[in-house]
């Protein structure tokens, strides 16, 4: 988990550079109708935000799974994220890439979902994968 938070915010620290960089080099001289002089009755005032803090609730079930809890009822929506703990990082010694291949083993069918119904059944519901 601790490796992709890193990949995470390794991939928002190098977008925000990466795309705020042609603006930051680009110079331009403001002219009278942006000149801030030029407007009247400007006063100087800056806006205060409403310190906001998502209280977290981390337990875990009695069948291991681990869950954390943020709660918000400021907006009528629920999002769920399922984060895994298998991957390549999680892969013991001497059996590397068994993550990958049962990964690919899932989209090929079962007893129970045909091949290629996988993302079919997600989307149904409106999940995506």
């Amino acid at each position: 988990m601790h490796r992709n938070i890193s990949i995470l915010l390794l991939f928002t620290l190098l977008s925000q550079w990466l795309f705020t960089t042609p603006v930051l080099a680009q110079t331009t001289t403001p002219t009278a109708a942006t000149s801030i002089s030029s407007v009247s009755n400007v006063s100087d005032q800056s806006i205060a935000f409403k310190e906001y803090e998502l209280p977290l609730t981390d337990y875990t079930l009695a069948n291991g799974l681990r869950v954390i809890l943020a709660e918000d009822h400021s907006a009528p929506v629920v999002a769920v994220d399922t984060w895994f703990r298998v991957g390549g990082a999680d892969d013991p010694p001497q059996r590397s890439g068994f993550a990958h291949l049962f990964e690919h083993m899932m989209f090929e069918g079962s007893a129970h979902v045909a091949n290629g119904q996988w993302d079919k059944l997600l989307e149904a519901i409106g999940a995506s994968n």
